[in-house]
């Protein structure tokens, strides 16, 4: 359930398509498709691809952009992340 401006439900479904190709050891690409369906509005839908550099086993960054398919998705996006994973404090 996601809430409105107006907070009121409104229930959302989403799909998702995803494609990766590992490149190298630490790098890989992917393609996705993202669509979300709420209730009331329009669908968001949206094509996104980017990249993936591990730096160390536990440690990667990424580089992602992407545009809009539908009339209430963004026109496009850009953007840069940073991922880490806490396998080391449950040993």
């Amino acid at each position: 359930m996601w809430f409105t401006r107006d907070s009121r439900p409104n229930p959302t479904g989403e799909s998702t398509f995803c494609v990766e190709k590992q490149l190298t050891k630490p790098c890989d690409v992917f393609a996705e498709y993202v669509g979300d369906y709420p209730k009331r509005g329009g669908p968001v839908q949206i094509a996104h691809f980017g990249t993936a550099f591990k730096i160390t086993p536990l440690h990667q960054v990424d580089f992602h952009f992407g545009f809009g398919l539908s009339h209430a998705a963004p026109e496009r996006f850009i953007g840069v992340g940073y991922s880490f994973r806490f396998d080391e404090l449950w040993k």
